[in-house]
């Protein structure tokens, strides 16, 4: 026989605010960070120092016991693969707004034949 759970069975967290808090921070100040180092590098691009950075956390706080070589090959290995399916998507969209309209492609300005408007005939 199963026995039914019921609201009796359920029971409140001792450190539950404590929990929300830890469950917030951790979230919330490396998704800071990376918007101050997206925001750096928006003006001034990725610099030695950047990723000098990277390394010295990541071999400060990595969670993974995976070696840096190792994590280094697996990454920019998935990074091309990534790369290369963008470049595969934005080389179909651009084809097909140009396929469209060909006027809102700088690039293909003047290499297309201008489109013509064609309207039916009004029926008398």
């Amino acid at each position: 026989m199963q026995r039914v759970v019921g609201p009796e069975d359920i029971q409140p967290v001792q450190n539950e605010t404590m929990d929300r808090i830890a469950t917030g921070l951790v979230t919330f100040i490396p998704f800071v960070g990376l918007g101050l180092i997206a925001w750096q590098s928006a003006k001034s691009g990725i610099h030695w120092y950047d990723v000098a950075a990277f390394v010295g956390l990541y071999a400060l706080g990595g969670a993974a016991p995976i070696p840096l070589a190792q994590l280094a090959a697996v990454m920019t290995g998935w990074h091309v693969v990534i790369g290369v399916g963008e470049a595969v998507i934005t080389v179909l969209a651009v084809s097909s707004v140009v396929a469209a309209r060909p006027d809102l492609v700088y690039g293909a300005r003047g290499r297309l034949p201008a489109l013509v408007l064609r309207t039916p005939e009004p029926v008398a």
